[in-house]
C-alpha cells in the first residue's frame, strides 16, 4: 500500500475555520498544499464535509442572510436583523445536536461517502498538550444536548462546540477502536500500518494568542517547577485561566509535543519521511483588535497606544470594556518572538528530518498594523492579475453598499482566521518550504485561479456588513466569536 503522502496536525488555522464556523477544510491551506501535489483527494486526502455552513456560527451566512430580506428606507430594523441571526444559529444548533452532525452519525466527505479517518486531523481551540491530551472518547464524555452553556438568552449555538467539532475529526466513523486515538495517536496508526511521508504540524497559537482575544494577560508560571502547565489535564489548565503561555512554559509543551511525535515517526513504514513544524505570528494584527492612540516604532514594529476589540475603540475601552496597552502589546509580542525562538532551537536539535517553517515571521510581514500600514507581501504576478486593482491586507473586511472590497480580505469575518485567500498566501509559504527541501516537484503550483473563485468574501462581498456592525448587540455577537472560538 502506498504511503500517505501530506498528514496534518493542528488548532483552527490548519482546520480552516472561518467567520465563526468549522469548517471550510476544503479550502484550508493544507488542502491547497495538497492540490498542489497533485494528491489524490478520493484516496490520499480525506477531509470531512460540516453540514449547514458549520458550528457553531457562520457569520457570513448571517450576513448573506440578511441581504434577502425587504429594506425599509431608513435601513433594516434591528427585530429583523436580531431574528434572522438567531434563525441561522438554530439551523447550527439543531444539526450538531439532534441532526446528520450530532454525535455517534457518520461523518461524511465532500462527496458525501463515510469517512474512516480524516488526513488533517486539526480542531479549533487546540492547544499544545491537546495533541497528544485529548481522544474522541474523552471529549464525547463533555458532550450534553440538553447543556444550554452556550444560550445567552438571544443565540442559542451547539453545547460544547470545542469538544464536538474535536470528537468529530478524531473518530469520524464512530469505531470503538479508534476512541483512544489523539492527533498524535492517528499519526503513530498511520506510520505503522501504511506509512506517512510529509507530516505538518502548527500548533500553539491558542497557548499565546487568548492574551489578545481576552483582552488580558495571565501568564503561566514559567518556574518549571511541576506539575507544569504540559502535565495538567485541558479542564485544570482552563480552571488556572491562563492567556499567555511564559516562554519557559511554551518550550517545555513543545518539547513534549517534538518527543511525542519523534517516537510516533519510529517505525514508519515510509523511510523517506520529513516533519515541518511551523511558528506562530503574533496576534496584535489580527482585526479582532482595533489600535488606537498614536503608534511607535519599537525593535522594528509598530506598536499603538492601545488596543481594544473591533468595532470599538478608545471610549469604548476609557468605559472599562476592556483593552491592551502598548506596554502589555510589547509583552505579548515579545513572548510570541521568544516562544517562537525556542521552538526553533528544539527542532534544531531533532536532526534533518525535522524542519521549520517560519509562518510567523510571513505574516508578521503582512501584517497591516505591525508594519504601520507598509506589509510585505509578495504576490505571484498571476495573483495580481487575477485580483485587478483589489490589494487585501490584514484589516477588518470592509465592503461597501456596492459589494466592492475597501479593505481586509486576507481575514474572514471573525477577524480571528484566515479568508480562502489567506489560507492560499499560506499555502503558497508551505510549498515554498517542500519545494526548498526537494519535498516537492519545482514546477507544484498554488490553484491560484480556484483559491481566488471558492473565496466568496473576495468574490462577493457581503454588502451589509458594517449595517450589522452598527448595532451594538451583532456587534457583541462578532465580538464574542472570535474570543471564544480562536
Amino acid at each position: 500500500m502506498r504511503s500517505l503522502p501530506l498528514f496534518v496536525m493542528g488548532d483552527s488555522l490548519t482546520q480552516g475555520f472561518m467567520s465563526g464556523a468549522a469548517a471550510q477544510t476544503e479550502h484550508s491551506w493544507s488542502s491547497w498544499v495538497a492540490r498542489a501535489l497533485s494528491i489524490d483527494f478520493t484516496t490520499d486526502w480525506h477531509i470531512a464535509h460540516w453540514p449547514v455552513g458549520g458550528m457553531p456560527v457562520n457569520l457570513e451566512d448571517i450576513a448573506r442572510s440578511l441581504e434577502t430580506i425587504p429594506r425599509r428606507p431608513s435601513g433594516l430594523d434591528l427585530p429583523t436583523v436580531l431574528r434572522e441571526a438567531a434563525r441561522t444559529l438554530d439551523a447550527a444548533e439543531d444539526c450538531y445536536e439532534r441532526g446528520p452532525g450530532r454525535p455517534g452519525q457518520p461523518v461524511r466527505d465532500m462527496l458525501g461517502r463515510p469517512l474512516d479517518y480524516v488526513t488533517n486531523v486539526a480542531s479549533f481551540g487546540f492547544e499544545i498538550a491537546d495533541a497528544w491530551g485529548l481522544t474522541a472518547s474523552n471529549c464525547r464524555s463533555f458532550i450534553t444536548d440538553g447543556d444550554r452553556a452556550g444560550d445567552d438568552g438571544l443565540f442559542t449555538m451547539p453545547s460544547e462546540p470545542f469538544h464536538r467539532s474535536a470528537a468529530r475529526v478524531l473518530n469520524p466513523s464512530g469505531r470503538p477502536e479508534f476512541d483512544h486515538l489523539s492527533q498524535v495517536g492517528w499519526l503513530t496508526h498511520h506510520a505503522r500500518t501504511r506509512g506517512v511521508k510529509r507530516v505538518i504540524v502548527w500548533l500553539g497559537a491558542n497557548n499565546l494568542l487568548r492574551a489578545a482575544t481576552d483582552l488580558r494577560i495571565v501568564r503561566t508560571p514559567g518556574t518549571r517547577a511541576r506539575p507544569r502547565p504540559c502535565d495538567l489535564a485541558r479542564e485544570e489548565r482552563r480552571r488556572a485561566g491562563w492567556t499567555l503561555w511564559h516562554p519557559h512554559d511554551f518550550a517545555d509543551e513543545y518539547a513534549v509535543l517534538l518527543d511525542h511525535l519523534e517516537r510516533a515517526m519510529t517505525g514508519n513504514r515510509c523511510h523517506d519521511w520529513r516533519v515541518y513544524l511551523c511558528t506562530v505570528p503574533s496576534p496584535l494584527d489580527m482585526p479582532l483588535l482595533r489600535p488606537f492612540g498614536t503608534a511607535r516604532r519599537i525593535n522594528g514594529a509598530w506598536f499603538h497606544e492601545g488596543y481594544t476589540w473591533h468595532p470599538f475603540g478608545r471610549s469604548f475601552a476609557a468605559a472599562g470594556h476592556g483593552a491592551l496597552h502598548r506596554g502589555d502589546a510589547l509583552l505579548l509580542h515579545h513572548t510570541v518572538q521568544d516562544a517562537n525562538a525556542a521552538l526553533r532551537d528544539l527542532v534544531a536539535e531533532k536532526g534533518r528530518r525535522w524542519t521549520v517553517i517560519d509562518l510567523g515571521r510571513t505574516l508578521d510581514q503582512a501584517a497591516w498594523h505591525l508594519t504601520n500600514g507598509r506589509p510585505k507581501v509578495r504576490w505571484p504576478v498571476e495573483v495580481l492579475d487575477l485580483l485587478g486593482d483589489r490589494r487585501p491586507d490584514t484589516r477588518a473586511f470592509h465592503a461597501d453598499r456596492h459589494g466592492r472590497l475597501r479593505r481586509g480580505g486576507l481575514f474572514s469575518l471573525d477577524g480571528v482566521h484566515p479568508s480562502v485567500l489567506g489560507h492560499g498566501l499560506i499555502a503558497a509559504h508551505v510549498l515554498k518550504a517542500l519545494q526548498d527541501h526537494k519535498d516537492a516537484p519545482t514546477t507544484a503550483r498554488i490553484p491560484w485561479a480556484e483559491v481566488i473563485a471558492a473565496d466568496t468574501l473576495l468574490s462577493n462581498p457581503p454588502r451589509l456588513l458594517g449595517a450589522i456592525r452598527s448595532y451594538r448587540r451583532l456587534a457583541e455577537l462578532v465580538v464574542g466569536v472570535g474570543r471564544r472560538f480562536a
